[in-house]
């Protein structure tokens, strides 16, 4: 598992000391670098070079069996739950019209692409589950920037799920301890 940030700034050895007005330019021109490769990412999956490719192309950038689990999965292959789960339906349909989701009928329309923000594990008697993760072509710095972007995720996931704790008067760790072990996918 990541580290949470409250564990990192505890271990900085900065983490007493004010930063810099220096230290801060650089943080901050850190991040606009990372915002701006994320970005670069998202919009081109998203609404450019990924999405435009043909289907053959797509092929590359997905497991046959495993898709949901990484890579690329196309349009039409997932069912929304709430066409098969009838309890699900009865709530939206109890729902006040102004705020019901609207409901597919039929499977969903749009590609999907998952990637795993976290090892595979080493000891598994479900290899096949864990395939290794897919890079599409025409993305350099696809890992990088997902792995990156996963990262941050998580990390922000994870002081949420620590202050929930502490509200609810449990041990910071009651929920983040419940995270080991677990397929992270973005």
């Amino acid at each position: 598992m990541l580290p949470t940030v409250s564990s990192r700034l505890a271990k900085s050895p900065n983490a007493t000391n004010h930063a810099s007005n220096d230290d801060l330019a650089n943080n901050d021109d850190r991040h606009s670098r990372q915002h701006a490769r994320m970005l670069a990412v998202d919009i081109g999956h998203v609404g450019g070079r990924h999405s435009r490719q043909h289907d053959h192309m797509h092929a590359g950038s997905r497991h046959s069996r495993q898709h949901i689990q990484g890579g690329a999965t196309p349009e039409g292959v997932e069912i929304p739950r709430c066409l098969v789960d009838e309890d699900m339906q009865a709530k939206i349909k109890s729902m006040p019209k102004e705020v019901q989701p609207a409901i597919f009928s039929g499977p969903d329309p749009k590609w999907r692409y998952t990637w795993r923000i976290d090892p595979r594990p080493e000891n598994t008697h479900f290899k096949e589950l864990n395939p290794e993760s897919i890079i599409p072509d025409g993305f350099p710095d696809w890992k990088e920037t997902m792995d990156l972007w996963g990262s941050k995720m998580i990390a922000t996931i994870e002081v949420v799920a620590e202050m929930a704790a502490i509200g609810f008067g449990l041990d910071k760790d009651a929920f983040t301890s419940l995270m080991d072990h677990v397929i992270l996918l973005i």
